[in-house]
């Protein structure tokens, strides 16, 4: 999806910066991981289960 692709290419160019200035690319990828089990985390919690089909065209 684009929003992806958006996400995906701004991750990039900031690490892409973050390595050219010195940082630790092992240190970048673990940051980044962090980041990823964050959000997960987050988007787990606010999920809802749905079961109807009402709920489904909501």
């Amino acid at each position: 999806t684009t929003c992806a692709t958006v996400l995906t290419q701004a991750i990039l160019a900031e690490g892409v910066k973050s390595v050219a200035a010195g940082i630790n690319v092992m240190d970048l990828r673990h940051g980044i991981k962090m980041a990823v089990d964050a959000v997960i985390s987050h988007l787990k919690s606010k999920a809802l289960m749905i079961s109807t089909p009402e709920e489904i065209t909501q």
